[in-house]
């Protein structure tokens, strides 16, 4: 396959048994990944090389600690023979140079940093490198990297990435739990370490990249073969690409979020050091002199950088996304100097290809040469602009995700201010993000206006938005109001593609921070025989300390919670940012629950596995380190339903120790007036009818969730009046755990809410409830951006410090 009107070849079959190609040849199977699987055992010539290389990490596979533990390796490399003349040997053997090139390039940078680990392990400034490579390292890497085309220093894909992973076993291929890495700085060779989980994310995402290739290129050749097809089959293929590479950056950025679990904010900055690199840091005032090379004259490289990875770069010059004439982008450019050479010349390719071919006009069709004249084709030409703008925001996701892990693993983390790539942290990302942003708003501008713009599928009514926050409003159109919801679509059609309708709730988020530990336990559940997972977050031991709840034999006081989604959607993933920081900030443990849900499992199967949950969690207390005194339970929408139940079903077993705290957010208490279709016909509930048409929980979607959990047929009424679906209906509400309810005034909920607030203090339960002026259902975990959001956090951290307080 070649890119339209070039020669240059994207290759199909990647031939991983040729010796004399490049590892980096761009593929449409492996997308930027090299070619075959990197080259692990090197040449019995560079044995000295490979047990260096065994005995230089912090944590050595054996577990034992190595060379640069002890600050010892310097003294080591200087009795490794120089081995050029046998890279030499393999030169014809271009995988083999890569090994090379990889190895030396480790050995490389850990001499060079080795004194500023050894400064940073003592809690001082990195202070000064080494600034002169023996000729046992600088020649060989210098030969290498000549022969396979890489800067003599570390690069991410040539070395530290993407040619630094081995299969665990070779028929499982690239799952990620069949990945090791080949060599390490710290404690990488442990595969649950952060360094490992680091690296390995990265490999992970790349290997998604093939189809962002194909359907790049079957864009690009679509309308490259103009003179053979008609429009509107030129346009159905164009299409086709743009959704092949909109598959691949959606599963790009999918793995890109599991590096929060993989790889620890302040574990990233301990191993970090050994890839920064010589330009524009502190550690390397005059560069670096590599004995025998370059005239003796001091050379600067930059460092090993994400930012150096192939497939953003590659849609930015796809969708001509224009970056803004800066320093910084000057910076961009000269990154592009670190990729494999193969790499950058498709770059360019699709680049000029892209521009040569008028592809963002064909694809907004917003010049006259691209009018869509039938029906059909004015779908098209619709569909053609989404997918567009939908990649556009693929790109957009990835840096603003890529800003986020800077801020949380970097930023926070120290205060060096420069990536290792050698840009500056704070402006370097932004600039980015913002070019990105601001092609979206060009896009906008110039196609929105045109009577075949696509409708804003859920704006919301005048009368609900002037109800609204501004921020809230401003979240809800930004991320909601041109997108189907789940229950706007057959669940069959949501069940094959979550993510399309779904709010991503992660662009809105607030922090998630580290805690001490997240540990998934499978817990047994009976009606019907299963298990479900919860997963138990510890805070930290400085968040023990400071929340000062630990009681005096250790023990923490836990808050199990359970997640919403109208008992048919929703995992543990739906509220980890919020339990994470109210472990962290309260220093309590959070039990976070999952369980079974509609349809497959409709009501009460959902209650009894969360039943079941709190019982285990009181029967582990004394493994979780938990003080069985001083649990509570939680819940957000339809958890705030299982958290009321729990109560009280807790309240009646004798063999447990009462709750200290019923948080009950954004709950739902009495199910009997939802219809199976429509509108609500009577009922007490006010707010039925004036939120009607509220954002992200209108009455429909509450119709449809229920119409799951509780069914349609003539046993509806009875479920609904069970008090496991509807608390209010309890036959009593006295000597309950206290109750804090927190509700959102534009929410069909509310009305019900205030009721059972009420229902608790005429039974003598203790109970207050706060009502979130202009904030709609889910605002609970819109912290990130949401000062209402951020508020409700501090009430729910005040909430558990007030009940576990001893």
């Amino acid at each position: 396959m070649f890119i339209p009107n070039t020669s240059f070849e994207v290759l199909e079959d990647t031939r991983p048994s040729d010796t004399s190609l490049p590892a980096f040849m761009v593929s449409t199977t492996r997308g930027f990944l090299p070619r075959m699987d990197p080259v692990v055992t090197l040449p019995s010539e560079f044995d000295a090389v490979e047990e260096l290389l065994q005995s230089m990490p912090v944590l050595t596979r054996s577990g034992r600690p190595g060379l640069l533990a002890s600050g010892k390796l310097g003294d080591e490399v200087q009795n490794l023979p120089d081995l050029t003349e046998a890279v030499e040997k393999y030169r014809d053997n271009i995988p083999m140079m890569n090994a090379l090139y990889r190895d030396y390039s480790f050995l490389a940078s850990a001499y060079l940093l080795e004194p500023c680990h050894m400064n940073f392990m003592k809690g001082e400034p990195y202070g000064l490198a080494r600034s002169f490579l023996p000729a046992q390292l600088s020649r060989p890497i210098a030969r290498c990297a000549e022969l396979t085309g890489f800067k003599p220093f570390m690069e991410y894909a040539g070395s530290y990435a993407l040619f630094n992973y081995r299969l665990q076993d070779p028929d499982r291929g690239l799952e990620y739990d069949n990945l090791r890495l080949i060599r390490a700085f710290e404690h990488g060779l442990d595969p649950t370490s952060s360094e490992a989980g680091f690296v390995l994310v990265h490999v992970d995402m790349v290997r998604n990249s093939g189809p962002v290739v194909a359907g790049a290129i079957s864009a690009l050749s679509a309308l490259g073969d103009r003179n053979n097809a008609g429009p509107t089959a030129e346009r159905k293929r164009f299409n086709e690409g743009l959704r092949t590479a909109l598959g691949g950056m959606r599963k790009v950025n999918t793995v890109m979020e599991t590096m929060w679990g993989k790889s620890k904010p302040r574990s990233y900055t301990s191993f970090r050091t050994f890839i920064f690199g010589i330009t524009s840091q502190s550690m390397f005032p005059d560069g670096v002199v590599y004995e025998g090379i370059n005239d003796g004259k001091p050379m600067s490289f930059r460092g090993e950088s994400g930012a150096n990875d192939s497939m953003i770069p590659l849609m930015d010059n796809l969708l001509q996304i224009q970056m803004p004439s800066t320093p910084l982008t000057e910076i961009l450019q000269d990154f592009r100097e670190y990729r494999p050479s193969n790499h950058r010349q498709f770059l360019l390719e699709v680049k000029q290809c892209s521009e040569d071919l008028g592809t963002k006009d064909f694809a907004l069709g917003i010049d006259t040469h691209h009018v869509a004249t039938t029906d059909e084709q004015k779908e098209l030409l619709l569909e053609s602009r989404r997918l567009w703008v939908q990649l556009l925001d693929q790109v957009r996701e990835f840096r603003w995700r890529h800003w986020c892990f800077a801020r949380e693993y970097i930023l926070k983390q120290t205060s060096h201010p420069t990536a290792t790539g050698g840009s500056p942290i704070v402006t370097w990302l932004p600039n980015q993000l913002q070019a990105v942003m601001e092609e979206m708003v060009e896009i906008y501008e110039s196609t929105m206006g045109s009577r075949d713009a696509p409708d804003v599928i859920n704006e919301l009514k005048p009368s609900i938005a002037e109800r609204l926050d501004p921020v809230y409003l401003d979240i809800y159109n930004r991320y909601q109001a041109s997108s189907l919801r789940c229950d706007q679509v057959p669940y069959e059609v949501y069940k094959e593609d979550k993510e399309a309708y779904s709010f991503p709730t992660y662009k809105v988020t607030g922090p998630r921070p580290e805690v001490a530990s997240n540990t998934i336990y499978h817990v047994p559940v009976s009606q019907p025989a299963g298990e479900v997972d919860v997963q138990v977050y510890v805070p930290t031991p400085e968040a023990v300390s400071s929340g000062g709840l630990a009681n005096p034999e250790g023990r923490l006081p836990a808050l199990v919670n359970f997640h919403g989604g109208g008992f048919v959607i929703g995992d543990l993933k739906s509220d980890e940012p919020l339990v994470r920081q109210l472990s962290q900030r309260a220093g309590c443990i959070v039990v976070n629950a999952d369980y079974r849900t509609a349809p497959e499992f409709p009501h009460p199967t959902s209650a009894l596995d969360s039943w079941d949950v709190l019982k285990w969690v009181f029967a582990n207390a004394e493994k979780l380190n938990i003080d069985p005194t001083r649990i509570a339970v939680s819940g957000l929408s339809a958890g705030g339903c299982i958290a009321a139940v729990l109560s009280i079903l807790a309240r009646d077993e004798p063999t447990l120790p009462p709750l200290k705290l019923q948080l009950l957010i954004v709950p739902l208490v009495d199910v009997r007036y939802v219809p199976v279709e429509g509108s609500c016909k009577g009922g007490p509930y006010e707010s039925y009818f004036t939120n009607e048409f509220a954002p992200m929980l209108p009455l429909s979607r509450l119709v449809w969730f229920y119409n799951y959990w509780l069914g349609t047929g003539p046993d509806r009424e009875e479920k609904a009046k069970d008090f496991r679906a509807s608390p209010l209906l309890a036959e009593s509400h006295e000597n309950l755990a206290p109750s804090s309810i927190r509700s959102a005034e534009v929410d069909p909920l509310v009305s019900e809410a205030k009721v059972y607030h009420e229902k608790l203090q005429a039974a003598g339960t203790q109970s207050k409830i706060k009502i979130y002026k202009g904030q709609g259902h889910t605002f609970p975990q819109w912290d990130g951006l949401n000062p209402g959001s951020k508020e409700f956090v501090e009430d729910c951290i005040n909430d558990l410090k007030e009940a576990f307080k001893l």
